[in-house]
């Protein structure tokens, strides 16, 4: 069973490493259990420690995302007594006293728990007091007869009224010492504290790392209740904000899309594309003319034919590179999907074969790739001149097309990663024949240039002996 356990003040690791061998990571943020979902893949996750105030806590949904994901979620102590109140109608379970207190509405506010600290560099060492431990130590007073019920909800009010990151001992005992109370009465509390202190939210932390030990071989306890509604605010942290690993570094996803804005040289044009098929999902919408299931396998073969990827351990390798779960890569293939499903009703509906061959010239002159295809195209066009070649002599559908298509592909860079007849259709080719007859143009175009002689010319020798085009 793997665990991830959330953890910073309550508890010195070295004092959780003695209790359950886990994966410990400082204080959840926002995106933090989105991130440890993935980058870990646990079967439970444990939060005990979450920051707030000085940066955005950990979400709700993020929580609910891993149950519905499966993974057992359990909360104790600090901010994970809170989350587990509010979500144990959820699946969340809630460990130890503190939980209690605020499952049943005996505590309400956050500060009950917060304290202030030093940084994880320095081992979050506390500099004020957690209420709920001052709380746990005022009623075992009780107990042992120091104060009664009325005397300690006196000096639990007064201790409240301390802003917490100012909770610390010395202020506790100066406020009380202002309300009036005795010296002699806090003489006995500070002999009390000093001797019986209740360290609550240590106690529930360790409770809830003992509850993990117990859960057996397998954490993941389905929770079929938990449907997530993926509201605009959870998918910016998911895309967003959410952490993955390269290189054994943890970075958020905003700081990868910000490094290829600032240095992929093909940023702009990648955007633009990107654009584009969004747009055109979303046209498919008003079209009502997205991808069928034979359209997204057909995809998914092309995808993966494209990339050389043979079998499903590197098609697994290929998700975990690009940060991808299955699903989400079905989404995006449904995308490039739906957009092709545009594209063949706009080529059949729409475009007259003019039209088909003026797009792609057009794309050509936007990415200043026309001047180069049109050189080589005469340069090819005086290699058949040369060699005698006429298209009125060849026999149209007289040669194996298949043969010819693998011949220009060990040649060229050509590739078709979808029916062929469908991409010749789509290019502007007016039939397989049309197709056969330019695949026999550029072979003879080659041989002509494989037998010619060396003239002298540098520029004439070093002229490409293909059309290195690849649609």
């Amino acid at each position: 069973m793997k665990a991830v356990v959330f953890l910073g003040p309550t508890l010195a690791v070295a004092d959780a490493q003695a209790q359950l061998d886990a994966i410990y990571l400082p204080p959840a943020r926002e995106a933090s259990v989105l991130s440890a979902v993935h980058i870990y893949e646990p079967d439970v996750i444990g939060l005990i420690d979450g920051v707030f105030l000085q940066e955005l806590s950990v979400w709700h949904k993020e929580i609910l995302y891993a149950l519905e994901h499966g993974i057992t979620v359990l909360g104790a102590s600090s901010m994970g007594a809170l989350r587990a109140a509010e979500l144990s109608s959820f699946g969340m379970i809630g460990v130890g006293w503190i939980y209690q207190q605020y499952a049943s509405g005996a505590l309400q506010d956050d500060d009950e728990v917060a304290l202030a600290h030093v940084s994880g560099e320095f081992g979050y060492r506390k500099q004020s007091e957690p209420l709920v431990n001052i709380r746990a130590t005022l009623l075992s007073a009780i107990e042992k007869k120091l104060i009664d019920g009325a005397l300690y909800e006196e000096l639990v009010a007064c201790v409240k009224s301390i802003y917490f990151q100012e909770r610390n001992l010395d202020r506790m005992f100066a406020a009380w010492a202002a309300r009036g109370f005795s010296p002699a009465l806090l003489e006995k509390l500070r002999c009390h504290i000093q001797n019986d202190y209740v360290d609550v939210k240590r106690n529930d932390a360790i409770q809830l790392l003992e509850t993990i030990r117990h859960l057996g071989s397998d954490g993941r306890r389905p929770h079929a209740g938990v449907a997530l509604r993926r509201t605009q605010a959870f998918e910016t942290a998911y895309h967003r904000d959410r952490s993955v690993r390269h290189l054994g570094r943890e970075l958020r996803l905003s700081t990868i899309a910000r490094y290829a804005a600032t240095h992929h040289a093909g940023f702009e044009t990648m955007r633009f594309h990107s654009l584009n098929r969004v747009l055109t999902v979303l046209l498919a919408r008003i079209l009502q003319c997205e991808a069928s299931d034979e359209d997204i396998r057909r995809e998914v073969q092309s995808f993966r034919a494209s990339r050389r990827i043979r079998d499903e351990s590197e098609h697994t390798q290929w998700l975990s590179e690009n940060n991808l779960t299955p699903t989400e890569f079905l989404e995006l293939i449904k995308e490039v999907a739906t957009c092709r499903r545009v594209h063949r009703w706009w080529l059949t509906n729409v475009a007259g074969r003019g039209r088909k061959i003026q797009v792609l010239l057009d794309e050509l002159r936007l990415s200043d790739g026309y001047r180069p295809m049109a050189e080589e195209a005469a340069k090819q066009e005086a290699r058949l001149q040369a060699a005698g070649f006429h298209d009125r002599n060849i026999d149209p559908g007289g040669h194996d097309l298949r043969e010819l298509i693998a011949q220009h592909c060990r040649n060229t860079r050509f590739e078709v990663n979808m029916p062929i007849a469908r991409w010749a259709e789509e290019v502007g080719f007016l039939s397989l024949d049309d197709l056969e007859l330019e695949l026999l143009r550029a072979k003879a175009a080659r041989d002509q240039a494989a037998t010619r002689p060396t003239t002298g010319n540098p520029a004439a020798d070093d002229e490409p002996d293909s059309n290195t085009c690849k649609p």
